[in-house]
């Protein structure tokens, strides 16, 4: 029964996660943000933050990365990225040049 329920869970989460970048995909803007920090963590993996602004109000938004990717990209603060925004929920963003 366990095994069943993960297995739901899981779908679950790929379903929203594949809709969270199709709309991206489809119906997001471009906009230009501002790396606010970025770090990798000795356990591994990575986390960037980044501000933006979209039709007049700011956000502080962020994005967890494998280190493999971050060190890739060398993030540093106040690095100008561009971001793909869903203007029906702006809070909803990523750093273009990591997904598309």
């Amino acid at each position: 029964m366990g095994s069943i329920s993960v297995s739901i869970i899981t779908i679950i989460f790929l379903i929203w996660r594949w809709h969270f970048f199709h709309a991206l995909c489809t119906r997001s803007v471009d906009v230009i943000g501002y790396i606010y920090s970025a770090n990798a963590f000795v356990s591994g993996g990575s986390r960037v933050e980044y501000k933006y602004e979209f039709q007049g109000v700011k956000y502080l938004r962020g994005n967890a990365l494998t280190q493999k990717v971050f060190f890739n990209h060398e993030f540093h603060e106040g690095d100008e990225v561009v971001l793909r925004v869903d203007p029906k929920n702006p809070k909803r963003a990523v750093i273009k040049e990591l997904y598309f």
